[in-house]
């Protein structure tokens, strides 16, 4: 069952990618959106090194599904179960815009710890490891 919390309205979505990125960020652009179709026929699961990059996401900002019910609306992922945005090539997760500032540097060192890169498209910018 998919959970998805209506009251964030406004979310802050990231793609990340683990290999067979193009070096350069407009080739790289294009080949995540060629990505899409695939990764959303994707029935294969979470790559394991997804997997890492989910379970640390969780530790710090738990999936909205582990949460009880009065504690939700303090979640700050869009949707859940998080670790159904990861597949074999691509994840994706959105979390509340209101939490950019704390969210998003967390996301992106984690990410480049894995050694993962993160796509970010509401500034444009690609962040490799």
């Amino acid at each position: 069952m998919r959970f998805t919390f209506g009251r964030k309205n406004m979310s802050y979505s990231l793609v990340f990618a683990r290999e067979g990125i193009p070096d350069t960020d407009q080739a790289a652009w294009s080949w995540t959106e060629e990505m899409m179709e695939p990764y959303y026929a994707d029935t294969r699961g979470p790559h394991p090194e997804f997997r890492k990059l989910h379970d640390r996401l969780v530790a710090t900002y738990p999936c909205l599904c582990s949460l009880p019910d009065d504690e939700v609306d303090e979640g700050v992922w869009s949707d859940g179960p998080l670790i159904d945005n990861f597949m074999q090539d691509l994840g994706m997760v959105a979390f509340s815009y209101s939490r950019e500032d704390e969210v998003l540097p967390f996301v992106l060192k984690t990410a480049a710890n894995l050694r993962i890169t993160v796509f970010d498209h509401q500034t444009h910018t690609i962040h490799r490891p």
